[in-house]
């Protein structure tokens, strides 16, 4: 026992070594990959090729300071041509311009995906982990596109309303003397978004529980920052690592399912079941809310493993953890926007005033009434401009083995990520007269999406990707 106790040691310190050595020959072979596909990418377009060192530099500098180094690469192409830079977070990504944003808008999902690179961006398959992820997307975004463009329009006074009862219960910024005092601003906002969204999420039942509130904004945050954090993890060491950090996301997702989430999706699973033989065609506006109608889908789909509860919540808080993050940052921009220029309050104000049949009274407000909010819409676009959500925004990943190529030949290889640089677009000269000003006013007249104004989406108004 002894002899062998001795030899284990003998032979630990270089298995040791040997295991840290194949490591390394893997995350070189990987990163030779990498860079060689990158410079695919980069030959495109013109770009001068990285080797192995610049790259690797470049990376570095990445972690510490990727806005400089996406300002860098954006006034080296002045905003004319793509370029393709690592990313330490999510790989490499290639960064359309102006040009490209039309043909890149209307790409097939099949060729640049934008659930798969919202999985990235969030790691579910770590984050919210279940034994569908390995089968792939199983629903289409088309499904909740779909059901928000047949459901906003008849909700909105309903959505109203929540908002409405929703500022009442968590903006708790009176001051007794009527002076300035400092308040957690994202932290209300999480809670007004999800009680906002809950309605057409979740639907009645549970959308008001504080309770149901909290540990959903709470899960949002534990994926958020799990998601962020593990993206910096190589992937070999991904699920060791998920393990260590992510136990809060699989904890917080098991709370609302066993006090909140369970029994309701088993009483939408006998509903659906029940109307489902009743008829064959899914018509979205029978549906209560997005659970309903994501669970069809999940129903009809061929995979069963969909359908199970726990597997289905885990797709179901996907799109649901980032409406609530990118509603509420952009709400806070918004926000410190109004503090910053108080003389807009009355202005906005008036409009209101002369929109709504009754201002009062959220019950009261149409989608028709909102689409005439015009110096709101601009107030709103130009936060968004000036205070971006993300530094690339409409992010896809070319899903084809292939890859993608853009009509003017912008090479896209495989698996890599293309997003749009926003504030390098939404900062430039070229298209905007005093870029780095703030003008409130500055899209008053604008009626129509251009290629270098878009924040969530391609439509004609602030919340484009719906309502287009």
């Amino acid at each position: 026992m002894d002899s062998q106790q001795k030899l284990l040691g003998i032979l630990s310190i270089p298995l040791a070594w040997l295991a840290i050595f194949a490591l390394a020959c893997v995350w070189v072979f990987n990163l030779h990959k990498t860079v060689r596909d990158v410079n695919l990418a980069a030959a495109s377009f013109g770009q001068k090729p990285y080797t192995i060192l610049s790259y690797s530099r470049e990376y570095a500098r990445g972690i510490l300071d990727f806005p400089g180094l996406l300002s860098e690469n954006y006034a080296r192409s002045n905003g004319e041509k793509p370029f393709v830079i690592p990313n330490p977070m999510f790989g490499p990504i290639v960064m359309v311009t102006a040009k490209h944003v039309s043909e890149y808008r209307f790409a097939r999902d099949t060729e640049l995906n934008a659930q798969e690179a919202l999985h990235k961006v969030l790691q579910t398959r770590w984050t919210l982990p279940d034994k569908t992820w390995d089968s792939g997307p199983s629903f289409h975004p088309m499904h909740l596109r779909k059901y928000l463009q047949k459901s906003l329009g008849p909700s909105t006074p309903d959505l109203a309303t929540e908002i409405n009862l929703s500022m009442s219960r968590f903006w708790d910024v009176e001051s007794s003397n009527g002076d300035w005092k400092e308040v957690d601003l994202l932290g209300p906002l999480l809670k007004i978004a999800t009680q906002g969204i809950n309605k057409l999420y979740i639907g009645e039942e549970i959308g008001r529980d504080e309770g149901y509130i909290d540990g959903l904004g709470a899960l949002a945050t534990a994926v958020v920052t799990c998601g962020l954090t593990l993206n910096l993890v190589p992937l070999p060491l991904k699920s060791i690592a998920s393990t260590l950090m992510c136990w809060p996301t699989r904890y917080r997702r098991q709370v609302l399912i066993d006090r909140y989430l369970h029994d309701i999706i088993q009483r939408r699973k006998l509903q659906l079941e029940g109307t489902m033989a009743e008829r064959e065609t899914e018509e979205f506006e029978s549906y209560t809310d997005y659970c309903m109608a994501l669970l069809s889908a999940a129903y009809k789909d061929p995979n069963p493993a969909y359908y199970e509860t726990e597997n289905f919540v885990s797709r179901f808080m996907t799109h649901y953890i980032a409406a609530i993050f990118t509603i509420s940052v952009t709400i806070s921009g918004v926000v410190e926007k109004l503090i910053q220029h108080p003389h807009m309050l009355s202005v906005l104000r008036d409009e209101a005033n002369a929109v709504f049949i009754d201002p009062k009274d959220p019950h009261t407000w149409r989608k028709t009434d909102i689409a005439h909010l015009d110096i709101h819409d601009s107030f709103i676009r130009e936060s968004m401009r000036t205070t971006p959500v993300s530094f690339a925004v409409m992010r896809r990943s070319a899903i084809k083995p292939e890859g993608y190529t853009f009509l003017d030949g912008t090479v896209i290889p495989s698996y890599f990520e293309v997003g749009v640089p926003l504030d390098q677009l939404h900062h430039d000269e070229k298209y905007y007269k005093d870029a780095r000003q703030f003008d409130p006013l500055r899209f008053i007249a604008k009626s129509k999406p251009t290629d270098e104004s878009f924040a969530d989406g391609s439509g004609t108004i602030v919340c484009r990707w719906v309502w287009d």
